[in-house]
């Protein structure tokens, strides 16, 4: 699997659209890929934002594989797409 670096407007678009395969860097050195969505059509029910605004300046997005929502830290400037 190859990386393809993305804005973080990019990166938010995309999660908009539909599932997205990307990886960053942690503020602790570590990578985290992950696939993710902020398309509430791929969101559990329960899960879906109700219009509360965010407490921070990061990216939220929903990990589609543990089912919950996270966030990439404002911080964090390494951002990639992964590509097969």
């Amino acid at each position: 699997m190859s990386k393809r670096k993305i804005s973080r407007k990019k990166l938010e678009e995309r999660l908009q659209k539909g599932e997205v395969r990307f990886s960053y860097e942690k503020l602790d050195g570590t990578i985290r890929e992950v696939r993710g969505t902020t398309n509430v059509e791929m969101i559990p029910e329960e899960w879906r934002p109700t219009g509360g605004s965010l407490s921070h300046d990061g990216t939220a997005y929903f990990d589609l594989e543990i089912g919950k929502w996270r966030s990439i830290s404002s911080a964090v400037l390494k951002v990639s797409v992964l590509t097969n």
